[in-house]
């Protein structure tokens, strides 16, 4: 009886400690996706630009919300979605 005991709390243990680890994985996935502006040091922002409305062709490109104004770049027709980083 009292196996079976140590045996359930090692599983569960075992299954909480994958848990964490898969949590801290992502955490650092997510933190080596940022990336900062080279001009002002801000962090920049994943745009998703289509072509068309339906399922054209797709682009993620990185943008600086607050250095748009300074930068020149070709006019984009079709959708643009803000994805945080």
């Amino acid at each position: 009886m009292a196996q079976g005991l140590v045996l359930v709390l090692l599983v569960l243990a075992a299954f909480f400690l994958s848990m964490l680890v898969m949590a801290g994985l992502q955490i650092g996935r997510t933190l080596a996706s940022i990336t900062k502006c080279p001009d002002c040091g801000r962090i920049m922002q994943h745009v998703l630009y289509t072509e068309n409305e339906g399922f054209g062709h797709q682009q993620i490109q990185l943008e600086c919300p607050f250095c748009q104004s300074k930068q020149i770049r070709r006019i984009q027709r079709g959708k643009k979605l803000t994805m945080y980083p």
